[in-house]
């Protein structure tokens, strides 16, 4: 059995389709309550597992992957990786690397894009993996992943230091991530290893993140948000002064009058100019979130959320609180804890937001 595992969204799904000719099948295994692709390729078993950041069983997705790594018989390991994203993406790899089962290592997307440049030799010769750079895309290399698939992989031959404290562990990894990284990649610009080091200072992070933080709510709400809600409201306005002219129009009864001038366009009005700034917001934490600097504040914050019995965890909810309580609320899934998960949930609806600010304020 060949087993595909990586991060959500490092193309793991069109990897499993190109080997299996998109002669997908769900396989219902004992224990686990969420179905997995199952295929083949040639006479080899292909499984399909469920996007994961890591085997810390934080979440359903990571408890089902562990459990199924632990509990079935598998000869190799397809560690889909985006070539994009590495440096996040490595710790899962390390984590594999200690279940010492055969793995190759496919660092996907590496179209003609993306612009980073990796040593495959010396990332070979790092992890003790067989490494292939492909692209589903532009099917570059695909012919090689295949003929690797049908030969015996090895196990990796090196060794990670295990620390027995989890914090310390992870700290231990993410320091070998960094060193690998470093040797690893090409055209390293100092110009962005210097606004690296400012932004995430552990003098001045605290600092940095307040600025950063008011600079997204001004360009979000403020500037863009408030230029987009008033040509929307603009536009509105006109609709209702000829929604109202139609009415008079085919004479139309007063109730039915009031009813679509009073209740139901204001309350469409009222929705569609509020969207814009949760769009904008939204748009810019998820370049925030992808750029890493989320998860690093994570680790900033998670001593002073601490002090109120929360961890780093509910930082990433608690600032969308400040966007939108519903889409906070939501992102609490990420919280292993249901404890801290409620403590979290309760917690929300007492930071403001611009739909509670006008409550707030008369």
């Amino acid at each position: 059995m060949i087993v595909l595992i990586g991060n959500p969204n490092s193309g793991k799904s069109s990897v499993f389709n190109i080997l299996t000719g998109l002669n997908a099948k769900v396989g219902n295994y004992p224990g686990i309550t969420i179905d997995l692709k199952e295929g083949k390729y040639k006479n080899k078993k292909i499984v399909d597992l469920p996007g994961i950041y890591s085997l810390n069983t934080y979440t359903e997705e990571e408890y089902i992957t562990f459990k199924f790594l632990n509990n079935q018989n598998i000869d190799m390991i397809i560690n889909v990786i985006d070539i994009n994203n590495l440096n996040r993406s490595l710790y899962l790899t390390l984590q594999l690397i200690e279940l010492k089962i055969p793995m190759i290592v496919v660092l996907n997307k590496a179209d003609k894009k993306s612009k980073i440049k990796i040593n495959i030799s010396k990332l070979e010769k790092l992890l003790g993996l067989k490494v292939i750079k492909i692209s589903t895309k532009e099917k570059l290399n695909i012919e090689q992943l295949k003929k690797n698939i049908l030969i015996n992989q090895k196990v990796s031959n090196i060794e990670i230091k295990k620390m027995l404290n989890k914090e310390e562990d992870i700290i231990n990894k993410y320091k070998l991530i960094d060193r690998i990284y470093s040797e690893i990649t090409y055209n390293k610009k100092k110009r962005k290893i210097k606004i690296e080091n400012m932004v995430l200072n552990k003098y001045f992070s605290l600092v940095t993140s307040i600025i950063i933080f008011l600079l997204m709510y001004l360009v979000g709400i403020n500037i863009v948000g408030n230029t987009v809600v008033n040509s929307i409201y603009n536009v509105l306005s006109y609709l209702e002064k000829i929604l109202y002219i139609i009415l008079n129009n085919i004479n139309s009864s007063i109730i039915f009058k009031e009813l679509i001038m009073k209740g139901i366009f204001p309350g469409i009005t009222s929705i569609l100019t509020f969207f814009p700034q949760i769009i904008i917001l939204i748009f810019i934490m998820s370049l925030l979130e992808d750029s890493g600097y989320i998860t690093y504040l994570s680790l900033i914050y998670h001593n002073l959320l601490k002090k109120i019995g929360l961890t780093g965890k509910s930082f990433l909810p608690l600032l969308f609180a400040f966007n939108c309580s519903v889409s906070a609320i939501l992102s609490t899934r990420i919280i292993k804890s249901k404890k801290e998960r409620l403590k979290t949930t309760f917690l929300i609806p007492f930071i403001p937001c611009s739909a509670k600010m006008n409550l707030i304020i008369f």
